[in-house]
């Protein structure tokens, strides 16, 4: 989904505890590279490079993350 031009979110599903959530990482084209914002669990990262490719990007377009909690 993009949310603004070049800022798309990436939502994962996961399983957290048992229970089933959804968390948004979030890219942002920008021409110095692509960084990525609340990038979710560790153990995601095979479903972060998906739902990046899904949009046509990668992770070594990743530029760098920004964790804000």
């Amino acid at each position: 989904m993009e949310l603004a031009p070049g800022v798309r979110a990436l939502p994962l599903h996961v399983s957290l505890d048992g229970r089933e959530a959804t968390l948004t990482p979030t890219a942002v084209e920008t021409p110095q590279g692509l960084p990525l914002i609340d990038v979710g669990l560790p153990d995601e990262v095979g479903g972060l490079g998906e739902a990046l490719a899904d949009k046509g990007l990668s992770l070594d377009d990743a530029r760098g993350v920004l964790v804000t909690h």
